[in-house]
């Protein structure tokens, strides 16, 4: 498969880039951390994604 050269910045895993750029910063005392990682949700959805799912529920079966 031929890809768009400009993505060969992304050569090997980028997570792992991604963690050896982040390895040797500290965050400063005193402050939480705010994960943006992907992974497991650690929070509930907002009521608006819940309102919003549950009203459409009916109509994921159309493409758009």
């Amino acid at each position: 498969m031929k890809l768009n050269p400009a993505h060969a910045i992304f050569d090997g895993n980028m997570f792992v880039q991604l963690r050896g750029l982040l390895d040797p910063i500290t965050p400063p005392a005193g402050l939480r951390i705010l994960d943006m990682s992907i992974g497991e949700p650690q929070q509930p959805p907002a009521a608006l994604l819940i309102d919003s799912v549950a009203r459409h529920n009916d109509e994921w079966q159309f493409y758009p």
